[in-house]
């Protein structure tokens, strides 16, 4: 995904690849950031865990910290999402705990995993809904 995030032509003027879970120093500088026009678009996995690094980012950054939610989400759930996403432990644990949140974005596409019994990767952002 990092290397393709152009072809999302999403408003953002820098990426940076997260590499899984953020380092708290990552954090710890993104927070720090004063400009009153930094916001922080994350485009995670949308499973438990890329929605637990999310919930990360929000604590730290609040409002500025934005979830990447595109308008066909459900529909590329509905074509590309993966079970094997909730299969392990961890991760239904973290889904446990997520259902706690009040984010609305967070809640939103908790909506979707527990519609579809599924998550979904990033990379099918990337993908052409259309074709076969």
């Amino acid at each position: 995904m990092f290397t393709c995030i152009e072809r999302l032509k999403l408003p953002i003027s820098l990426a940076i690849y997260g590499h899984g879970r953020a380092s708290n120093r990552l954090l710890d500088w993104l927070a720090g950031i004063t400009a009153p026009y930094f916001t922080l678009l994350h485009l995670p996995d949308y499973d438990p865990v890329g929605l637990s690094e999310f919930a990360r980012f929000r604590a730290r950054l609040g409002k500025r910290a934005r979830l990447h939610v595109p308008a066909d989400l459900p529909a590329r759930f509905e074509r590309f999402s993966n079970r094997s996403l909730l299969d392990k432990a961890n991760s239904r644990a973290v889904l446990a705990n997520l259902r706690r949140s009040s984010v609305p974005e967070i809640r939103h596409v908790l909506e979707l995993i527990e519609r579809h019994n599924a998550g979904l990767e990033q990379e099918a952002l990337l993908l052409d809904l259309t074709q076969d």
